[in-house]
């Protein structure tokens, strides 16, 4: 069997998630809004997997000019935040993230000669970030230092507030 025959196949395998998704199955959401934000590598890999399961289970607006359903209800949003450029495109079994409204690059090239200049930083920010922190490419992601991250949240606030 080929191996992209096997993977189609067990997509429909329920206990790996699977299974024949029909409208009869599907039910409405509730009036409430929900935002749902990931952060990080983990943090967009969970968000990509709740909605792949949203989008299984509840009903579907549709859009009025292509008449496609949508990949997910209108009172469901999904926030991703990353350092890294390359967790943009990340997919969980054909669902991705909206790179305009759903995904924040908190990546900075400038990391660097701020930590080496760190005078002009606020005092909100070197009351907690340790003298010992070093970055040198504010491009490649935080690595799972949180304070990186942190680091690099705090020089992109203005575009995470818009």
């Amino acid at each position: 069997m080929k191996p992209v025959v096997r993977e189609h196949i067990q997509q429909l395998d329920v206990s790996l998630g699977g299974g024949i998704v029909s409208d009869k199955i599907r039910v409405d959401t509730i009036d409430n809004p929900i935002l749902i934000i990931g952060l990080g590598g983990t943090g967009i890999d969970a968000l990509l997997r709740l909605k792949y399961q949203i989008n299984r289970r509840f009903k579907l607006p549709e859009d009025p000019i292509s008449k496609k359903k949508r990949d997910k209800p209108d009172n469901v949003e999904f926030l991703a935040f990353e350092t890294n450029e390359q967790d943009r495109g990340k997919k969980y079994k054909g669902i991705g993230l909206d790179p305009q409204n759903e995904f924040v690059l908190l990546a900075n090239a400038e990391i660097g000669g701020l930590l080496q200049n760190r005078s002009i930083l606020d005092s909100y920010i070197t009351d907690w970030l340790s003298p010992e922190l070093s970055i040198t490419d504010g491009m490649n992601g935080a690595a799972g230092v949180r304070q990186a991250g942190r680091l690099l949240l705090f020089t992109k606030i203005n575009q995470v507030v818009g």
